[in-house]
């Protein structure tokens, strides 16, 4: 987990709302292992449909790599 508070200080007096209060810039912390299941989860859907192509015939999968046609053993 990565925490970058970048500046820290306290809002004038003359500011709305909160005028006197202290702030603290970029406050979130930054999970590098959920932001990268997240990336990997949304490319994974995002270049699905490269590697599996649907059989208009029989609306079923099927993966390019492999020849289509007859799978019986010779």
């Amino acid at each position: 987990m990565l925490y970058f508070p970048l500046i820290s200080g306290v809002f004038p007096d003359w500011f709305p709302v909160w005028g006197g209060e202290s702030f603290l810039f970029f406050r979130p912390v930054f999970n590098i292992a959920d932001s990268s299941i997240t990336i990997g989860a949304v490319l994974f859907l995002f270049f699905q449909k490269k590697h599996v192509q649907t059989d208009t015939k029989n609306e079923t999968p099927v993966v390019k790599d492999e020849p289509a046609g007859d799978s019986s053993d010779h």
